[in-house]
């Protein structure tokens, strides 16, 4: 395991010499990663210490009902569209006060079997239930700050 302490300067050949920071990337490219990581809540805790706010994750994963998903032997987790709900929406569980993703975009990459249902107009979420019919989930998450927001409650009499 490779492992870089908060400061320490990284020599590589092709970024060259750098040193991490909060707010050092302004973009980080997670394609097909974050299925293979035994410690999935660390690696987007870090992900969002590392990002500058307002920037942005960019993520590939394996649909949870692909064959992609587990014909893999170093695969140990699979998505599907609520996996991103505890570092959005839920990210007080995580221990999150300060900041927290927004899911900006999701994306479902249908299979073939996934176009031809599509093509027959079956619904979405009958396509998303159906076995080999999704093969990935392209999502973007965006870094920002927890701010908190009061919601004033009106009665209105008829």
């Amino acid at each position: 395991m490779f492992t870089v302490a908060l400061g320490q300067i990284v020599h590589t050949h092709r970024f060259g010499d750098f040193s991490l920071e909060a707010g050092a990337f302004a973009l980080i490219m997670a394609n097909d990663l974050l299925e293979h990581l035994p410690y999935l809540v660390a690696a987007m805790t870090s992900s969002l210490f590392l990002l500058k706010e307002w920037d942005e994750m960019h993520v590939q994963v394996p649909y949870d009902l692909s064959y992609s998903a587990w014909q893999d032997p170093t695969h140990v987790r699979a998505f599907n569209g609520w996996s991103w709900l505890y570092y959005t929406d839920w990210y007080w569980y995580l221990g999150w006060k300060t900041e927290r993703f927004n899911l900006v975009k999701q994306e479902f990459a249908l299979s073939p079997l996934g176009r031809l249902l599509q093509g027959q107009n079956v619904a979405v979420a009958e396509i998303l239930r159906t076995s080999r019919a999704v093969g990935l989930i392209v999502v973007v998450l965006k870094k920002n700050k927890n701010y908190e927001i009061s919601i004033i409650v009106y009665k209105i009499k008829v």
